[in-house]
């Protein structure tokens, strides 16, 4: 299956999304949705940054930060099924770290003017805020985008704007997620019991 690079060049604008009619067919770094993270990483690697994000445990969250053969992004976050022994990718997320949430606006209004006129196919979901269900103050807001493909496949780009007693770290993301990954994390993953 063709592979289409998404390369987001920091330094003067997002320039070079290529079109695409499935969320796989994308890649971040080079990774996409539906390959094994083994391809990229030991199991070794994948375990020892694995996170416990999620109250439920259907998904295992992996944060890669930093890498050598990272060209845009500071890190590299991704999902794969508990007990998957292939590591599929189910959901997989380009960090940027900006801290400023109206630096973070921007940049995100950059990189959605720029997509809008790549996924006609995709059902574009208007810009909105929602409360991040991680966060028990309600405190923390997540500024999104979105793009749904016709098999429920989704295409993000994020704001996290974390209150400040939540101690986690602001940033944009711009995530691929499977429509089973999407719903995991919109209805079940911060439930205290699902």
């Amino acid at each position: 299956m063709k592979r289409l690079l998404l390369i987001l060049i920091l330094t003067l604008s997002f320039q070079s999304w290529t079109k695409s009619d499935e969320v796989n067919e994308i890649s971040i770094e080079g990774l996409s949705v539906g390959d094994s993270a083994l391809i990229f990483f030991t199991k070794e690697d994948i375990d020892k940054n694995t996170f416990d994000y999620y109250k439920i445990k259907t998904f295992v969250p992996v944060q890669m930060n930093n890498l050598d053969f990272f060209k845009t992004y500071d890190a590299v976050d991704f999902s794969y099924k508990k007990n998957d022994s292939a590591f599929i990718i189910t959901g997989l997320n380009g960090i940027l770290l900006i801290s400023d949430p109206i630096e973070c606006e921007k940049k995100l209004d950059q990189i959605v003017s720029e997509i809008s006129l790549v996924f006609n196919d995709a059902i574009e979901i208007e810009k909105g805020q929602i409360i991040h269900d991680s966060d028990p103050s309600g405190k923390s807001k997540i500024i999104e985008k979105q793009w749904v493909f016709t098999n429920g496949d989704r295409i993000l780009v994020q704001c996290y704007n974390f209150d400040v007693s939540f101690n986690s770290q602001n940033h944009l993301s711009v995530s691929l997620r499977t429509k089973e990954f999407h719903e995991f994390l919109r209805k079940i993953a911060y439930k205290d019991n699902a």
